[in-house]
């Protein structure tokens, strides 16, 4: 029967890593779906080392040359780059060198985008090849460092699968191991080399009879090293299961046994770090090259060693890259840091009461393994922090989380603990698949985050009809369709006002372009100024495909009070870091408009638009306008020399119309005439939102003799008249007549 239940519980088991493993594969995958090849810090540098390698099977020298083509050649050791390599033996890599140097761009470094790749549109399927195969072999080194993960911590906790299950949920569903779980970088393989030495010492140390197998151990610690030099402190954790009291057995001579143990790990780790090591000793006088870096990448050092103060910022700084910062510094959604400042409260709680526990009652010998998980995690994660630490200290952005991943089964080990270990053991099973739950779900919570940054703006079914139809052109290959204003071209600004845009490429755009947005008053000073990427940020030209068109949105904010005024909104590009070399823009007939486009005036507003009287106006035109009345300012010689028309509108207003007063006479002929957009300029009909009023005095500079009436009406920019609404047609009103 405990044979029977045995059974159930290893299939149990079993099957939740499966379960786990399947999860953290399709939330991998789909993360890596949504970064572009290139994204990742140093993607690029990480593939010239595989292409260095690919050319040519040496250790790279540690020179300037060496230095320009990459200067991981001078900080990494050569396992990733090798397997990548070795991957990519029949596969040409010069198309994919040149399209990696061709995407870089400055947005980045100018502070215009989180991105510092383009992703040009109809690249070819071979030249992102060699760049996939390098991401899947990142993936499967994370594969392998969530396995790794729950078979040392089922090794170590036999008895507690729920919590094994839930320690590598930790691992496996971290947003930025997942994240990084298809970046072209040595970050999966480092951890899963670490890893899996310290589980095989656990599994080795539990079978004293088998001594040799603690050379394969130290060969572990040995690949570790040689895809990080970091991981060299695998050593330490791997010396802790060595040493620990009750591993191995308490027979006579235990102490040369531990001994001999040190002896085959030490001789496996020199036999695999061999080579690297004797070749950074000749050409360098040191196992480590801190040498060249200080010397061929001075950009990487610090001036001066941070001090105590700034050194413990840039620590506390690592519980947020390690699980929140993805990429160039894409910072994870609202509410997850405060929820995980939370987890990280709890946790340093609960392993203080784990420790009390232990404490008061030392004689609970069921909780050894705990006891020994915990010492094991503390120490293991504890020296690659300290590291990590001194690092920072002299190195330019060092405080990067993803390098303590070596030891993520550790902290996650520390964690559960903290969250669930203090508990009774019935209560450890709910428990632990409550967290697993959970914390899929966060890995799952970060996902849309990665998305929205990289997502690129889907292409609109034409035909697309803006509220503003521009068909302006830049040199180069832009064109702006039109542009929506749905709120209207006036506001008080006491909320941003949107603004939409419609781009379209009429050819591939070969070059890095900045779009400009300016909103200047009547007197040129700025207002608003935006000067950035398209689709914030996320949606470079050159990404732009020949004939797709997408809309573009904007919110314009002011800084306020701002003074009553019609303002205007210009749009224009220039090369990225040049200014002052803007784009020629013609229109569609060929016209010349000069370096910028004027897409609209708008109206600055002292306060909200009055409602309009509930009177029955004199007229309504098509589109909403309404001449609400017409008062005579002023006669002479009873002709109307001054009028004053109150206009209103029903709906927002898009376009620009003319106002036309004419008087004739008995027999329709033209008498005298004023023709004048609204308030002679100031307030276009364009800027008019609903329920505006528009109140416009008017004067007849020609003589009046003979008129017989005054109409009114509107005109467009084509001359052609806006016909009146309702089905007596027409396009103009009668608002006075003679008297004789």
């Amino acid at each position: 029967m405990q044979n029977v239940k045995l059974f159930a519980a290893q299939r149990a088991a079993a099957a939740g890593l499966i379960a786990l493993l399947i999860a953290y594969l399709l939330l991998a995958a789909a993360y890596g779906l949504a970064t572009p090849d290139l994204e990742a810090p140093d993607a690029g540098a990480h593939f010239r080392y595989v292409a260095f390698l690919h050319d040519r099977w040496q250790a790279p020298d540690y020179d300037l040359p060496t230095a320009l083509i990459s200067h991981e050649l001078v900080q990494q050791p050569p396992l990733y780059y090798a397997v990548v390599a070795a991957a990519l033996t029949s596969v040409p890599l010069q198309e994919t060198l040149v399209y990696e140097k061709a995407v870089q761009t400055a947005y980045f470094e100018k502070g215009l985008s989180k991105r510092v790749t383009v992703s040009p549109p109809d690249t070819a399927a071979a030249t992102l090849l060699p760049l996939r195969v390098a991401r899947a072999v990142s993936l499967l080194g994370g594969l392998l460092a969530v396995s790794t993960t729950w078979l040392l911590l089922h090794t170590l906790l036999p008895r507690r699968a729920g919590m094994v299950l839930a320690v590598t949920a930790v691992v496996a569903f971290n947003p930025q191991f997942l994240f990084t779980s298809t970046t072209i970088s040595n970050d999966m393989w480092t951890a899963a080399l670490a890893t899996a030495a310290v589980c095989a010492a656990v599994v080795v140390a539990q079978k004293p009879q088998r001594m040799a197998a603690w050379f394969l151990v130290g060969i572990l610690c040995g690949l570790a090293t040689l895809t990080k030099y970091s991981a060299a402190l695998t050593a330490v954790p791997v010396a802790v299961v060595i040493l620990w009291p009750w591993l191995g057995g308490r027979h006579g001579y235990a102490w040369l046994r531990r001994i001999g143990k040190g002896a085959l790990a030490g001789l496996g780790f020199a036999a695999i770090t061999a080579p690297q090591f004797v070749h950074n000793w000749r050409q360098l006088g040191e196992l480590f090259p801190m040498q060249p870096i200080r010397t061929l990448l001075p950009g990487l050092v610090r001036a001066e060693p941070l001090d105590a103060t700034e050194l413990w910022s840039r620590v506390a700084f690592l519980s947020r890259s390690y699980s929140g910062i993805f990429g160039y510094g894409i910072r994870a959604s609202s509410g997850y840091f405060e929820l995980l400042d939370l987890a990280l409260w709890l946790a340093l709680a609960g392993g203080g009461v784990l420790l009390l526990k232990w404490l008061v009652w030392p004689e609970r010998r069921q909780d050894r393994d705990l006891m020994f998980a915990f010492v094991l995690s503390l120490v293991w994660f504890g020296v690659l922090l300290g590291s990590l630490s001194v690092w920072i200290r002299i190195m330019i952005a060092g405080e990067q989380g993803r390098l303590l991943f070596p030891a993520g089964a550790a902290l996650a080990t520390l964690l559960v603990l903290g969250w669930i270990g203090w508990l009774p053991s019935r209560g450890q099973s709910a428990a632990a698949a409550l967290l697993s739950g959970c914390l899929l779900l966060v890995g799952i919570w970060q996902l849309p985050t990665v998305r929205a940054t990289y997502a690129t703006p889907p292409a609109l079914a034409e035909p697309v009809t803006p509220q503003r139809v521009t068909d302006a052109t830049f040199a180069g290959g832009i064109e702006l369709v039109g542009f929506d204003l749905p709120a209207g071209a006036a506001s008080t600004f006491t909320e941003p006002l949107p603004l939409v845009l419609y781009f379209r490429a009429d050819q591939p755009i070969a070059q890095d372009y900045t779009v400009f947005l300016h909103l200047a008053d009547d007197e040129n000073r700025m207002l608003y100024q935006f000067d950035g990427v398209p689709y914030q940020g996320r949606h470079p030209p050159r990404q732009w495909r020949v004939g797709e068109i997408f809309a573009d949105s904007y919110l314009l904010a002011p800084a306020l009070p701002l003074t009553p005024t019609l303002a205007t909104l210009s749009l224009g590009f220039y090369p990225v870091g040049r200014p002052d070399e803007r784009l020629p823009v013609q229109s569609a007939e060929g016209q010349v408009l000069g370096d910028r486009l004027q897409l609209a005036k708008i109206r600055l507003l002292a306060e909200p638009a009055a409602a309009q009287s509930g009177t029955e106006p004199v007229a309504r035109w098509q589109n909403g306008i309404v001449l609400e009345d017409v008062t005579v300012l002023q006669e002479e010689q009873g002709a109307p020399r001054a009028l004053r028309l109150r206009w209103g509108s029903e709906q927002i207003i898009q376009r620009d119309y003319t106002v036309f007063v004419q008087a004739l006479d008995a027999a329709g002929n033209l008498v005298a005439q004023i023709d004048q957009p609204p308030q002679q300029g100031r307030a276009p009909t364009s800027t008019w939102l609903a329920q505006d009023e528009i109140v416009d005095d008017l004067f007849f500079t020609q003589s009046l003799a003979g008129w017989h009436e005054i109409i009114v009406g509107l005109y467009d920019a084509e001359d052609r008249r806006l016909p009146l609404a309702g089905p007596d047609g027409g396009d103009h009103v009668v608002v006075l007549q003679s008297p004789t």
